[in-house]
This record gives structure tokens, sequence and C-alpha cells, in this order.
């Protein structure tokens, strides 16, 4: 039988994890037939992803996703991946409780290799010291 595993205490949260103060990060990337970088945590830092949004709009049919890369940079995971016909659209929301946590160096990126196809990502998390 499979156990869920929950940190001590999640209810009482009020905006972060207890015991960190962190600064709010939203960023935004829109990328045409290209890798984007939505954002890449700094140095000594850990990035709590609480969620992301992701549009995939084509006038072809086409693919758009978003990743996780380490430092190196290496293909982590892939986070979302939407194909959408021609002349369509297709949104994508996600949301982690509790947070995914990226240490420094990583980097969330989209990536659409078609020119008739734009992706656009929005990231919501706190920024904790490491």
């Amino acid at each position: 039988m499979a156990t869920e595993h929950r940190e001590p205490n999640r209810v009482k949260w009020i905006g972060v994890r207890p015991g960190h103060e962190g600064e709010q990060v939203i960023a935004y990337a829109t990328a045409v037939n290209v890798l984007g970088t939505v954002y890449t945590v700094p140095v000594d830092k850990i990035l709590l992803l609480f969620g992301h949004s992701v549009g995939v709009y084509s006038t072809a049919a086409a693919l758009g996703e978003m990743y996780i890369y380490d430092a190196t940079p290496a293909l982590e995971v892939t986070l979302v991946g939407r194909s959408v016909a021609a002349n369509g659209s297709v949104n994508s929301d996600h949301s982690y409780d509790p947070p995914l946590e990226l240490t420094a160096g990583y980097s969330l990126r989209i990536l659409t290799v078609a020119a008739t196809c734009r992706i656009r990502a929005t990231i919501h998390g706190i920024l904790i010291d490491a």
C-alpha cells in the first residue's frame, strides 16, 4: 500500500513554509521556435515552486513543453507537454502542495519547435536562502 508523505503542521502555514522568510517570485516567458528560459534559481537560493501556467497557441498542429533543467544544464524532467491542433489553443495550470524545491542553478524552460506555435508560461514561487 502506498503512503503519502506529509510535512508536520502544514495546515498552520501562512504564505510560506515555517521558519523561512522568502521573496515572492512571479516570472513570465514566451517562446516561438526556440528553447526559452522562464526562470533560473540564483546562487545560494532555493525556489519553492507553488505553481505554473502554460498556454500553447498555434496556426498548425504543434507541441509546446515546459521542462526543469539542472545546473549542468541537463534535462531533469518534463513538467508539461501539450499538443495543439491547427488554429487551436490549450492552457494548463498546475499547483504543488507541498511545493517543488529547485536548488541553485536549476531552471524552468519552455520549448516549441514550430514557427507557427507560441508557448507562454508563468510561474509562482518563493525564493529562500539555501
